[in-house]
């Protein structure tokens, strides 16, 4: 936190790393989209932070994104979708506060900082008490961070590991969607609850019609 306190290109850093750690040369890498899960950050950071997104309607209509997300076209279709949601463009409204923000990182250009080995883990998933009763997914097993590598010489974000997270935590195709919830389901004993659900059968036949 001390190191990149004055370093307005870093935004947040995370614990999370949901990439393969041999993709990561150093203790740790820059990523342009925010990880909420396990993080720390700074008040300079969230100023002009709008959690209504009163101006994504005008850039909506701009190449804002496409520009931004080139060469990712599921990340830019993925971050429209929930943009739309999070800014009541689109019904059902999504109440986020962690939408904004990525749409916050993107306008301002800032970039997360994330270690080579994930760090964190979140107890509440598929607890009954618990927001997320239901789990989509497995988080990677938490390692600790080797101490015998060096920081990275540069600040500039990891496009291979960005690449990845959306094909396997943002957006995934909904054949591995369904493979990834299958696998949290006999992990967290509710599979039951999946193979009940409406939702889950409807994805089950767009994948066997090839509509994903």
């Amino acid at each position: 936190m001390e190191r990149y306190r004055e370093e307005s290109r870093i935004g947040m850093i995370a614990g999370f790393n949901g990439a393969p750690p041999a993709w990561i040369s150093y203790q740790y890498d820059f990523l342009r989209l925010p990880l909420v899960w396990g993080w720390a950050s700074w008040r300079r950071a969230w100023e002009g932070y709008d959690p209504e997104m009163k101006d994504w309607k005008h850039l909506r209509q701009t190449d804002f994104l496409d520009r931004w997300a080139i060469g990712n076209d599921r990340l830019r279709r993925h971050l429209i979708s929930y943009f739309d949601a999070a800014s009541g463009l689109r019904q059902p409204f999504f109440n986020s506060w962690d939408y904004p923000l990525t749409y916050h990182f993107i306008k301002n250009s800032l970039l997360t900082i994330f270690p080579k080995t994930n760090l964190v883990t979140n107890l509440g998933m598929g607890h009954p008490a618990a927001v997320n009763t239901t789990v989509p997914r497995l988080l990677p097993k938490t390692q600790p961070l080797p101490e015998d590598l060096p920081p990275p010489p540069f600040v500039y974000p990891n496009w291979r590991v960005e690449h990845y997270l959306t094909k396997t935590f943002w957006e995934p195709p909904l054949y591995y969607r369904a493979y990834l919830r299958i696998q949290a389901d006999l992990h967290y004993g509710t599979l039951w609850q999946t193979f009940t659900s409406k939702r889950f059968w409807k994805k089950a036949i767009r994948i066997a019609l090839r509509k994903y």
